[in-house]
């Protein structure tokens, strides 16, 4: 699953901050904030709109990432198409799709 939502979060323009595939983690992962991109207002409008949580960054990513676990319940393909549409949304609501 995680390799459907990183199609998806690529076709939001959305890149890993993790650059080389085999560092990364399928359970945890993690977004580059773009530049211009209010990482915290998307979160919240992802929980106000969406129910969904999405995690920003810890220590020195703090602002630069976000974070999406796919494990458990959260990897069925309907809870990926939700994260997708949040980004998609909160995204355009910045003015940024």
């Amino acid at each position: 699953m995680h390799e459907v939502l990183w199609e998806g979060l690529q076709g939001l323009g959305l890149k890993p901050f993790v650059s080389k595939p085999e560092h990364r983690l399928a359970t945890v992962n993690t977004i580059a904030v773009p530049e211009g991109v209010d990482w915290a207002a998307l979160t919240r409008h992802a929980m106000d709109k969406y129910s969904l949580e999405i995690a920003g960054g810890l220590g020195p990513s703090a602002g630069k990432v976000w974070r999406i676990g796919v494990m458990g319940y959260n990897a069925r393909p309907q809870n990926i198409e939700l994260v997708i549409a949040a980004f998609r949304d909160g995204l355009k609501q910045q003015g940024k799709l």
